[in-house]
This record gives C-alpha cells, sequence and structure tokens, in this order.
C-alpha cells in the first residue's frame, strides 16, 4: 500500500500568497516566521493551527494569518484591511474564512497584531 504525505499547507498558501502581493497589498511580504524578538512591519506570518484528515489523500488546515502593521499602535485600520483582502484572495483557493481578531504582538504587548484564519481542503502527495 502507498502511503499518502499531507499537502505542504505552508508552501501552498505562499505559493499563492507571494505572487499577489505586490498586486494586492503592495509594500506588504510574507513568510512563515519571524526572527525571534523581533518585530517585523507589513508582514504576514503564516501558521498551521490545526488539521483533520477528510480522506485518505485529502486534509482540511485550518491556517492563521497574523499582520503586523506599520507600527503595531496606530496601524489598525492597514492592519485590518490587509486581513480583509487576504481573507477576500482566498476564496479563490477554495478557502472558508473564520473571520479576524485583534491580539497583542509577541515581543511587544504594547503594540497589536491583527490574526485572520481560514480553513483550505488540500490533497496530500502519493508516495
Amino acid at each position: 500500500m502507498n502511503e499518502v504525505l499531507p499537502a505542504d499547507d505552508r508552501k501552498v498558501i505562499l505559493d499563492w500568497l507571494r505572487p499577489i502581493l505586490g498586486t494586492v497589498l503592495p509594500g506588504w511580504t510574507a513568510g512563515t516566521r519571524i526572527s525571534p524578538n523581533v518585530t517585523p512591519t507589513n508582514f504576514i506570518l503564516i501558521k498551521q493551527i490545526g488539521s483533520l484528515e477528510r480522506e485518505i489523500s485529502l486534509d482540511e488546515f485550518t491556517i492563521a494569518f497574523q499582520f503586523f502593521g506599520p507600527n503595531g499602535v496606530t496601524d489598525d485600520y492597514d492592519r485590518t484591511r490587509a486581513a480583509r483582502i487576504v481573507l477576500a484572495q482566498a476564496r479563490r483557493l477554495g478557502a472558508r474564512r473564520r473571520g479576524t481578531i485583534p491580539l497583542p504582538d509577541p515581543t511587544d504587548p504594547a503594540r497589536s497584531i491583527t490574526q485572520a484564519t481560514v480553513t483550505v481542503l488540500l490533497r496530500g502527495e502519493q508516495q
């Protein structure tokens, strides 16, 4: 019996998001990690926060997009707008939107970030 590797959800998301960022959110970048004790600006951190096997080769991933704006203090509009744009674009992946919430910046509690969450179905790779 051949094994099925789950899809690389972060790679799929980055491969989808990076090419459109320059058009839909000029000046923003995205990635799956930030350096310790660094608060990036105009950056989208992508994290998998859950997964569920739907079929042998189909998984449902819950993906969080964390939006770090220009300054984390007075940039709520910028962060929320960026989140809304990405959520709208995520429909092209067949993603279901779960909404946005404000969170404290993990390295500086005086600053805020915005988190948007989606779920997406992705096929795995046959080995």
